[in-house]
């Protein structure tokens, strides 16, 4: 079976998008199918996709090139903010089996399957009609393997460990700032941050660091594992991160660092995380914090969250997700012969 998943990755428009096609291509390759990676992106890309069969193609200008690349597919995957209707249409045309990964019904999509795993995907009113099917809410999430299975965390009477993880990119530059309000307001908190090789602040995390602060650099699924079940607490973006706290039920203020993740932060925040919307000051942030640590610091209120949490997010998501996929597949064939 041919599959691809085609999607696009950087430090400006950061990693999500790449790292939930990467839970999906655990999923197929448990159905001993090894899909093949087109991103548009550039050099940083190669280190993630090592163990993967990729090409890096600037295909939202380079479409030709593109149709050429997945003519024929069994299966396309395409996770991305920036192709448009035209270009999927086209793509359509070519393959058996058109997928599209979406988070706010960002176009009206040719035939094919969307999928939307946002906690609030059933709320948006996606078109019914022929040739077109829908796979939607968490039910789907996006699990990489790692988390599949989450052993039973002992919850601390007091918040001891606070995790920090902003995700690819701290384009803000928050992550300094998280860190100096925590080292003046918590300073015997164990801190312990998650950054990428791709910030550019590094120096500036380094500096705002107080002796109980561990810095790890590009965790692996195992290691974010551990870390999130070693932590109390959590101070996370509004992306990715949220579904793997949930899984393990981690207590979290999370930032909302960009337009996109508004609706994807309000109703987590109906669940039971603190959110926060583009913090415009340091007194706002370091509000925010203070707040959120107080909240959690009742063992009470962290054992309610957890019990209710950790029931949104099916595991076997992204399994799913290929599962469905594989039916639909053989439907298409049969319509196209």
């Amino acid at each position: 079976m041919k599959v691809l998943i085609v999607t696009e990755a950087g430090k400006k428009i950061g990693f999500g998008h790449m790292m939930r096609c990467l839970s999906v291509d655990q999923a197929f390759r448990r159905q001993s199918i090894k899909p093949r990676f087109i991103v548009n992106g550039g050099q940083e890309v190669r280190k993630i996709l090592s163990d993967k069969e990729y090409r890096l193609l600037n295909w939202l200008s380079k479409r030709k090139e593109l149709l050429k690349e997945i003519s024929g597919a069994d299966i396309v995957l395409v996770d991305s903010y920036l192709a448009d209707r035209p270009l999927y249409q086209k793509m359509a045309a070519v393959v058996k089996l058109m997928v599209y990964i979406d988070d706010n019904k960002r176009l009206d999509y040719p035939q094919g399957v969307v999928i939307n795993t946002m906690v609030y995907a059933n709320e948006l009113a996606y078109p019914k009609r022929e040739g077109i099917d829908y796979l939607l809410g968490p039910h789907y999430a996006h699990v990489r393997r790692e988390f599949l299975r989450i052993p039973k965390r002992p919850l601390r009477r007091s918040l001891k460990t606070i995790l920090v993880t902003l995700g690819g990119s701290d384009f803000l530059n928050l992550t300094p700032k998280i860190l100096e309000i925590l080292a003046s307001r918590f300073p015997q908190m164990k801190k312990q941050v998650i950054i990428s090789r791709f910030y550019t602040n590094d120096k500036a995390i380094k500096q705002a660091s107080d002796a109980n602060t561990k810095i790890t650099i590009n965790a692996n699924g195992a290691l974010m594992k551990k870390l999130i079940l070693d932590a109390d607490i959590a101070i996370t973006g509004a992306g990715q991160t949220i579904i793997e706290l949930a899984r393990v039920g981690l207590p979290a203020l999370c930032l909302c660092v960009a337009d996109n993740q508004r609706r994807h932060l309000h109703k987590w925040s109906e669940y039971g995380f603190v959110g926060l919307s583009n913090p415009r000051s340091v007194t706002e942030l370091e509000g925010a914090i203070l707040n959120t640590i107080k909240q959690f610091s009742s063992m009470r209120i962290r054992q309610n969250f957890r019990s209710q949490i950790t029931k949104i997010i099916n595991p076997q998501g992204s399994d799913r997700i290929v599962q469905e996929l594989i039916k639909k597949l053989s439907v298409a064939k049969k319509v196209k012969q």
